[in-house]
């Protein structure tokens, strides 16, 4: 006997049945990594049972279920990626929803179709109204590393404004980036996709130069809400340094522009030229025109560039300087001098 008070638990999904949404006649054979948001959405990955459809290169998927009413998100080895032509999922990791039902997940793509290699076949996606590619390694468009290609995708957060999150390290040899001593970073994503350096290995900050940098404990573990990480944006991280000082840091994202397409901190003819040639793109990133992230160059996003028009986006400037009292990107919030970083700095965890 079950369920004596309250309501009785309501089946959602079930190995062993023919019940998967938008695929009729098949069914589940594992559900892994369910996580839950706080108006009752499931978001899960699960492997399909094999059958005549379906076989080891198409077998793993992504699914949302809003009550008992459920959706592909996506699936392996069949249909579209979002904004790279050609490509097909190969596996996914721990997906990740907030209380506006978008996802976050880190997923691998098979080599070979849509060109896709062994140096390009990893990224970070968020499935919204309007899906958006935020990181992808061996491919360039890592914010503020111009020429510098992303190596491993680590540690994602996520909010419910569907700001984002994400620890990776960079590949050694191109856009600057010279071995382990600077090939470690913190990268965050606003809710149209753009994305910030937060802190990065060799960086000077607070006069000192960055050894490794970390989120706190339970920062991308699978909570949509972690511990560290705001509805605001504000994160909180930890850099050591190389003199084995170490110190807790809050990021506050200063406001930027969706049309500033070339990503210079300010709105300007430049990005009007992008917007230009870019025109009728119907698979186009941020720095292609596309400024209200729906994957196209249209007359909607020139609007935007005419509203902020002559704007200038508060820069960073990089978590290289030491901000003053009050005002900046990187707030001190504790610094605690003479703390020895005691062992190897931490590498990212792909697999986290």
């Amino acid at each position: 006997m079950c369920c004596s008070s309250g309501s009785a638990p309501e089946l959602i999904a079930r190995t062993g049945v023919e019940n998967v949404p938008e695929l009729p006649g098949e069914g589940f054979s594992v559900l892994v990594d369910p996580v839950l948001n706080s108006f009752g959405q499931i978001v899960m990955a699960a492997t399909l049972a094999a059958s005549g459809a379906v076989s080891t290169a198409n077998d793993r998927g992504i699914w949302l279920y809003t009550g008992t009413a459920g959706e592909m998100i996506a699936r392996e080895g069949v249909g579209s990626v979002p904004r790279i032509s050609g490509a097909q999922f190969d596996d996914f990791g721990r997906p990740l929803v907030n209380d506006a039902g978008e996802i976050l997940v880190r997923a691998d793509l098979k080599q070979g179709p849509g060109g896709v290699g062994a140096g390009d076949d990893s990224g970070l996606w968020l499935f919204t109204q309007f899906d958006r590619l935020l990181a992808r390694t061996g491919s360039g468009n890592v914010p503020d590393l111009a020429g510098a290609n992303f190596a491993e995708l680590g540690y994602v957060a996520l909010n419910d404004l569907g700001h984002a999150v994400l620890a990776a390290s960079l590949e050694q040899g191109v856009g600057g980036v010279t071995d382990s001593s600077d090939d470690e970073g913190i990268w965050y994503f606003d809710n149209l996709g753009v994305g910030t350096l937060v802190a990065r290995e060799g960086d000077l900050l607070e006069g000192r130069i960055i050894d490794a940098v970390s989120f706190p404990d339970g920062i991308g573990d699978g909570n949509r809400n972690a511990r560290g990480f705001n509805d605001a944006g504000q994160l909180v991280f930890q850099a050591t340094f190389t003199n084995g000082d170490s110190g807790l840091f809050l990021f506050t994202p200063e406001e930027s522009f969706a049309a500033d397409f070339d990503e210079d901190s300010d709105v300007d003819g430049a990005d009007l030229l992008i917007w230009e040639a870019e025109y009728g793109n119907l698979d186009a990133t941020h720095m292609q025109g596309d400024a209200n992230a729906d994957g196209s160059v249209v007359g909607s996003d020139f609007l935007l560039w005419q509203q902020q028009h002559g704007s200038v986006v508060p820069t960073l400037a990089a978590a290289t300087a030491v901000p003053e009292p009050g005002c900046g990107a990187l707030l001190l919030s504790l610094f605690a001098i003479g703390l020895a970083s005691g062992g190897r700095k931490k590498r990212v965890d792909p697999h986290h």
